[in-house]
């Protein structure tokens, strides 16, 4: 029984090391074809801020993605709207891997809280607009926030993740199950493509991360979980974009949460698209229909000073 289980754990470790050694020469390889900057980043994950309006919105991206996704959106927002438009970059996204493992969901809150803080000293109104994960990121700030945060923004909400691409358990179990059988690893290869490109525009693409550490999907489930007893502040705003052909996010889980809000409440419906919605065909008019809805709703609030 003792060589048995002795021969186990042997076998254990070394399936342990051979694939962090994998994982490492992967991550080395992918590394070397990536352009990042003096101080580590990757290319296009600079934050920036467009527009000079009254109301700002804080663009808050997704898993693995990088604030150049936001510029699009960003550039026709401000151009038809008295907006400013500020695209964080999440804490240690875009970084190295080596960097990256340290990420922390304290220090995520922090950086969402900051930037808040930073934009009520020189705004009017406050809106968070968020990409799937950035979702998550978002309604779990408006707690902390609520006197100062307008309306929020949700594009392809990450409120529970679809296990359409699960085989008999959910994606969660999954993770769990991997995580501590890789233990040594601390660390997977995105399942999701190193590119982003616009469906209608194939000039607009660029690299995002591929290697994803454990605690990046820790923090991911951590809030799915805490989002749900979320209650919003009675009257914000909310507008909610999904695609029908989803299979990164829970859409039943999306429409459940967007049937209990409130009005004013706005959902839009891709029919094409699929999670990244602001890269399919329609994303001209989500962010037509988001910067009505936000002009309207700002019309009707009284400014949060």
């Amino acid at each position: 029984m003792l060589r048995t289980l002795t021969i186990i754990i042997i076998i254990w470790l070394g399936g342990n090391l051979i694939h962090l050694l994998w994982l490492q020469g992967r991550y080395r390889r992918w590394n070397r074809m990536v352009i990042r900057s003096p101080s580590g980043l990757l290319e296009h994950a600079e934050e920036f801020t467009c527009g000079n309006g009254k109301t700002a919105l804080l663009m808050i991206h997704g898993f693995a993605d990088l604030p150049y996704g936001w510029t699009r959106v960003a550039a026709r927002l401000t151009n038809s709207y008295d907006l400013t438009c500020c695209a964080m970059r999440v804490p240690r996204w875009g970084a190295t891997l080596s960097e990256a493992k340290g990420v922390t969901l304290e220090e995520i809150r922090d950086a969402i809280d900051s930037k808040i803080r930073e934009l009520k000293g020189n705004h009017q109104q406050i809106w968070l607009v968020g990409h799937s994960l950035g979702c998550a990121i978002a309604i779990d700030a408006i707690p902390r926030n609520p006197e100062s945060i307008t309306g929020v923004a949700t594009l392809a909400p990450l409120l529970r993740v679809s296990n359409h691409r699960v085989p008999l358990f959910t994606a969660r179990f999954w993770f769990e199950l991997g995580s501590r059988v890789l233990w040594l690893t601390r660390a997977f290869e995105s399942p999701f493509t190193e590119r982003l490109t616009a469906v209608d525009d194939p000039q607009f693409t660029y690299i995002v991360d591929k290697f994803i550490p454990c605690r990046v999907y820790e923090i991911l489930f951590s809030l799915t979980k805490s989002n749900r007893n979320v209650e919003l502040p009675e009257n914000m705003p909310v507008f909610c974009a999904i695609s029908a052909r989803d299979k990164v996010i829970d859409n039943n889980a999306v429409l459940e949460w967007y049937e209990h809000l409130p009005n004013p409440k706005a959902l839009y419906v891709d029919q094409d698209a699929a999670h990244a919605v602001l890269y399919g065909q329609n994303w001209h008019e989500i962010t037509d229909t988001l910067g009505r809805f936000i002009a309207e709703s700002n019309a009707q609030s009284t400014p949060r000073l």
